[in-house]
């Protein structure tokens, strides 16, 4: 005799206990994902990189009038987003 598994998506929240439980009450599956990939991190990690984006938005306020320093702002502002980002997923 073969079971058929229900997986409608209410069905699987209802089998699923603990962590996971909480998780999917208040995130999306899309999120949680997003933040298992940053498990492997350590926050001594994301805080090196935070502070490496901060320094490059530094160093290109040094002296603005230079050819790489909008670049540099640019860059900076994006990896201080990405890391910001990082931190939030994997605080949760």
């Amino acid at each position: 005799m073969t079971r058929t598994l229900d997986q409608s998506e209410h069905a699987r929240r209802a089998r699923d206990r603990g962590r996971t439980a909480r998780a999917w009450t208040w995130f999306s599956r899309r999120t949680i994902e997003a933040g298992t990939h940053y498990r492997d991190l350590s926050w001594r990690t994301v805080w090196v990189q935070a502070l490496m984006a901060a320094g490059l938005i530094g160093l290109s306020r040094i002296d603005p009038g230079f050819a790489l320093s909008p670049w540099a702002l640019l860059i900076g502002v994006i990896w201080a987003l990405l890391i910001v980002r990082i931190a939030i997923l994997k605080a949760t």
